[in-house]
């Protein structure tokens, strides 16, 4: 666990549930897309804090604004995906990422969705 000011980051990587995450992600990616990159390991941001290396068109309207977020989930893995739009319009749509979305959606309500590389 890492704190920062007002900001709490918690690590949830040796979680068995770790595992399967990547593992089912794995499942609904084909590795022509993915080539062997497959995250686990997540963890969860908790307070104000930016979010500034988003993509188009995750940005938003305008892509000059610093986006604040109160929640936020990271996924680790190693290497990166061979076709990254792909990747990032697919991995929304794997089982595994609408349940974890549906927890959090029950949750804390609402969420927005980006995704970031950090290479």
């Amino acid at each position: 666990m890492q704190r920062g000011i007002g900001t709490m980051r918690v690590e949830l990587g040796g979680h068995h549930e770790s595992w399967d995450l990547h593992e089912h992600i794995a499942r609904d990616i084909p590795d022509e897309i993915a080539d062997g990159f497959y995250p686990s390991a997540p963890s969860v941001t908790l307070g104000w804090h930016l979010i500034d290396d988003l993509p188009l068109p995750d940005r938003g309207p305008d892509p000059t604004k610093r986006h604040l977020a109160r929640f936020s989930l990271s996924l680790f893995g190693y290497s990166c995906p061979k076709n990254w739009d792909e990747y990032r319009k697919r991995i929304f749509e794997t089982n595994a990422m609408r349940e974890l979305e549906a927890q959090l959606v029950e949750a804390i309500g609402p969420v927005k969705r980006a995704i970031s590389w950090s290479v």
